[in-house]
């Protein structure tokens, strides 16, 4: 559209610059949106490599820790007495699953001769097990039952790993996660009472017992001697008052949103060749996962 402008000098023509204003702003308006949607992009591609590196940094942490408490094991003594360890790992590891941290990983490892055993195929002894995880009566004597069942079933054999336990019909998820912490599936050939974890020792002495034992943990008096007055266990040709060679490592590392568990079982055996074998291992990654508290 043209406009004619009058006056006492010459004619002008001015242009409506309505429309041309009109595409300009248009024209900025998709800029800004494509900035914007690049800046987006470019901030994903950030957060995600962080991630990335976070994982990894993760992992490599778990695995280097892993490394650093195989080491300690094979060179430090497992039971002494004496207080100049100063190996940090050595000096706070308790081998009846309580977490204890190094350097920001936190740290549990169990003495495997000390858990319950998935192989007993015995309903009381599963029953008594199951009642000192706090798992009720009824539901104990149900979970017995389904595992006696299951090993006497079709496989006819011992259960054979954790995971398998998501396979029998009436545990339930309550009482599988109960096992899958507290339970093993490796045979042992002699028991280790003293190595218990705290919520497994009303399986083998009565309550009092168990709170006696649980002080001398907490107090730094645990020892052979102290747990036998506590307990009247003595060792014999079953009993040992010793951990290994078998022992759960559980490593857990939290930093910036990413969490990282790593769980192995070893046997080791410092003089053999070779000292360490692995007997199951496993690496996963959950999010956000709270700092392990004692139960």
């Amino acid at each position: 559209m043209i406009t004619i402008k009058t006056g006492t000098g010459a004619p002008q023509v001015v242009k409506n610059s309505g429309m041309a204003l009109t595409q300009v702003l248009l024209i900025i308006a998709l800029i800004s949106v494509f900035i914007v949607s690049i800046t987006y992009s470019v901030r994903n591609y950030i957060r995600s490599a962080e991630q990335i590196q976070y994982r990894t940094e993760a992992k490599l942490t778990l695995r280097t820790m892993q490394t650093r408490v195989l080491e300690a094991m094979l060179t430090e003594p497992w039971v002494t007495s004496e207080q100049n360890i100063t190996n940090p790992i050595a000096q706070n590891w308790n081998f009846y699953g309580r977490w204890f941290r190094v350097d920001n990983v936190d740290i549990r490892i169990t003495n495997v001769s000390s858990l319950m055993l998935l192989s007993v195929n015995d309903e009381d002894y599963y029953q008594r097990y199951l009642k000192s995880l706090d798992v009720d009566t009824v539901q104990a004597k149900q979970a017995a039952k389904a595992m006696v069942d299951y090993q006497g079933g079709e496989l006819g054999r011992p259960i054979q790993s954790l995971h398998e336990l998501r396979f029998i019909t009436g545990l339930g998820e309550t009482v599988v996660e109960k096992l899958q912490q507290y339970a093993t599936p490796f045979v042992v050939s002699n028991r280790s009472p003293m190595y218990m974890p705290d919520q497994l020792l009303t399986a083998e002495m009565d309550a009092s017992a168990a709170q006696r034992v649980k002080a001398l943990r907490s107090d730094g008096t645990f020892d052979r001697n102290n747990f036998e007055l506590a307990t009247g266990i003595e060792p014999d040709m079953m009993v040992i008052h010793y951990p290994g060679p078998i022992f759960r490592i559980e490593l857990l590392y939290q930093q910036n949103d990413i969490s990282q568990n790593e769980q192995i079982t070893v046997e080791l055996r410092p003089y053999d060749q070779p000292p360490v074998t692995f007997l199951s291992t496993g690496l996963t990654g959950n999010g956000k996962t709270a700092r392990p508290s004692e139960q």
